[in-house]
């Protein structure tokens, strides 16, 4: 790993300079603007969807078990192409002037296109996996990178720094890997090669690995003949690092894992199947609570809804039935924002109140999905809850044509957020 002693401007230097600027790095802005209470008058609420991006080029946001924001609800990250099928580069959007800038490439003929993204909401640090078509053009394995987007902003400009390199052999799982609050470890799935008695088609060996970024240190957490990936770290309680695991949950009846030093030291299945009624449930897509030790995992059948589920191992609860695929939760535990399936390639955007509260309501009605990664709407909440981003591919052609990011504002619904 190179140049890490830079973490020096995220605690005494830029970084420092920031926060004392612009009020805490975690959390809520000190200021905000417009998709974050701008001071002073603020505009009509409109439940209009806003655009940040056009069907001119492909634009998607990061995944929802990872973070695109930082400083607040003040910036986030996504990926946009150039133009229409062309590559897509790291771009950040400020939401105060609502313009955005594009991260610095790692080298003029080395852009940093891997898998999705993830950001320290303390640091700022940006983490990017690469993909091993990218690796191979150094003729290497596949490493992952990190960018000091506060240093960026101090400045105008930072360094790519390489913090970790996989094994002989192995490759990143779903070209994703995960950083912690603090900026100061890495999580991710190494994949290797296929199982000698594979359970589930498409089994791999995966290795769940934990990454000091400073001294390189590197840990193997959970060695498993079976596809493990979506690894992150829970952010209410970052011992434990929740990590899914791949292929017909119908089957292997495992969807969701996790990891704790004391816990579940070898890992375990958090999120039990098979319930004490007989329900049989089929998870897939989870993603670790801010706010408690839990998950929210989506069910695809008997019936298809959203549960909650529990790190300790406890039978999970239902909280709303539906036609979702994918799921995000605001980080007071409240809401659950899902893409649910209409008909064909339709789809809508839905926020669920945990509470019961207030019913589900439809904030997005028309919108579509791909078949493929990024072309899901893979929708995200803001940091203070109030502002929902998701992806919407072209209708004229969901699978290959053009992809924007769209934002709607939750407080026009009447959501107390």
């Amino acid at each position: 790993m190179t140049g890490i002693s830079r973490r020096k401007l995220l605690i005494g230097g830029a970084g420092a300079a920031l926060v004392g600027a612009f009020g805490t790095l975690d959390g809520l802005p000190a200021t905000a603007g417009p998709l974050g209470a701008l001071p002073g008058p603020r505009a009509p609420l409109s439940t209009d969807v806003q655009w940040i991006t056009g069907y001119d080029t492909t634009a998607y946001v990061t995944y929802m078990h990872q973070n695109g924001y930082f400083r607040g609800c003040r910036y986030f990250v996504y990926r946009k192409s150039l133009t229409l099928g062309g590559p897509n580069y790291l771009h950040v959007y400020d939401t105060v002037t609502q313009t955005s800038f594009r991260v610095p490439d790692r080298a003029p003929d080395r852009a940093m296109v891997g898998g999705y993204l993830d950001v320290s909401r303390t640091t700022g640090l940006l983490l990017n996996a690469e993909s091993p078509t990218q690796a191979a053009l150094d003729s290497t394995r596949p490493r992952i990178w990190v960018y000091d987007l506060n240093e960026h902003l101090a400045t105008g400009s930072s360094t790519w720094a390489e913090v970790y390199q996989v094994p002989v052999g192995a490759t990143i799982a779903d070209t994703t890997a995960s950083i912690n609050a603090a900026g100061t470890h890495i999580a991710l799935s190494e994949l290797y090669g296929p199982p000698a008695s594979p359970e589930i088609p498409g089994d791999q060996i995966s290795k769940v690995v934990k990454v000091n970024i400073a001294t390189g240190e590197r840990e193997v957490l959970v060695e498993r003949e079976t596809l493990h990936n979506h690894v992150h770290f829970c952010p209410f309680d970052e011992d434990w690092i929740v990590f899914s695991r791949e292929g017909d949950s119908t089957l292997h009846k495992e969807r969701v894992w996790a990891h704790h030093p004391i816990h579940a030291p070898a890992g375990a299945n958090v999120v039990p199947q098979i319930l004490a009624s007989g329900q049989v449930l089929r998870l897939s897509h989870e993603r670790a609570s801010w706010n408690a030790a839990t998950v929210v995992v989506v069910n695809y059948e008997n019936p298809r809804g959203v549960w909650r589920g529990f790190l300790d191992g406890s039978e999970p609860e239902l909280i709303a039935t539906g036609r979702f695929e994918h799921c995000d939760v605001s980080r007071n535990g409240r809401f659950v924002v899902v893409d649910t399936s209409l008909t064909g390639s339709a789809m809508c955007i839905q926020v669920i109140d945990t509470t019961g509260q207030i019913p589900i309501t439809t904030v997005v009605p028309d919108t579509n999905r791909g078949v493929n990664h990024p072309r899901h709407n893979h929708p995200i909440f803001s940091p203070d809850g109030r502002y929902v981003l998701f992806n919407d591919p072209d209708p004229a052609d969901v699978n290959a044509g053009g992809l924007r990011i769209g934002i709607v504002d939750l407080q026009a619904f009447g959501y107390p957020v």
